[in-house]
C-alpha cells in the first residue's frame, strides 16, 4: 500500500531513496543531465518563502514518487495559480492509481492555500500526457527546449 503525505524538502533531500528517485525521473522523461544537480539551496528557499509545497509517495517507507508545487500570481491577473515542477511516480510503484492520488492531492492542497488552478506539464508522448485530460486538464501551452 502507497501512502502519501507532505513533507519538507529537507525530509525529501535526505530520504535514502531521493537520488534513486531522481535519476529514474531524469530518465523516464529524456531529461537532459545538463540540467545539472537539483538546486537544493533553492527549493529550501522557495519553501521558506512560503513558495512551494512538497508531497511524497511511500510504499512499506521507501520514497516512490512526489510531486512537487510552486506558487505564484499570475503577473497578468493576480491570481494565485500553482506549477507542478517535478511529478513522477517510480515504474515499480505505477500500478494502483498512485499518481492519480498525488495528482488529487495536490489539488486539494493547491485550493485550500487558494490558488485558482493548477498548471500541470507532461513528457510529450509519457503516459501523464494521456492522463491530464482525462482528469480536467486542458491543453494551454506547449513547451519548447533548446539547448544552447
Amino acid at each position: 500500500m502507497v501512502t502519501i503525505r507532505e513533507l519538507t524538502m529537507d525530509e525529501l533531500f535526505n530520504h535514502p531513496d531521493f537520488e534513486e528517485v531522481v535519476e529514474q525521473y531524469t530518465q523516464d522523461g529524456g531529461r537532459a543531465p545538463l540540467y545539472g544537480p537539483v538546486n537544493k539551496e533553492a527549493y529550501r528557499h522557495l519553501e521558506k518563502s512560503g513558495l512551494t509545497r512538497v508531497l511524497g509517495a511511500f510504499g512499506d517507507n521507501r520514497l516512490v514518487g512526489g510531486l512537487i508545487l510552486v506558487f505564484s500570481k499570475t503577473l497578468h491577473h493576480s491570481q494565485l495559480i500553482v506549477a507542478t515542477d517535478a511529478f513522477f511516480v517510480s515504474p515499480s510503484a505505477r500500478k494502483g492509481g498512485v499518481g492519480l492520488r498525488l495528482l488529487k492531492q495536490a489539488q486539494e492542497l493547491a485550493k485550500a492555500c487558494g490558488a485558482v488552478g493548477v498548471f500541470a506539464s507532461a513528457p510529450i508522448g509519457g503516459a501523464l500526457e494521456k492522463v491530464l485530460p482525462r482528469h480536467g486538464f486542458k491543453a494551454t501551452n506547449t513547451f519548447y527546449f533548446k539547448e544552447l
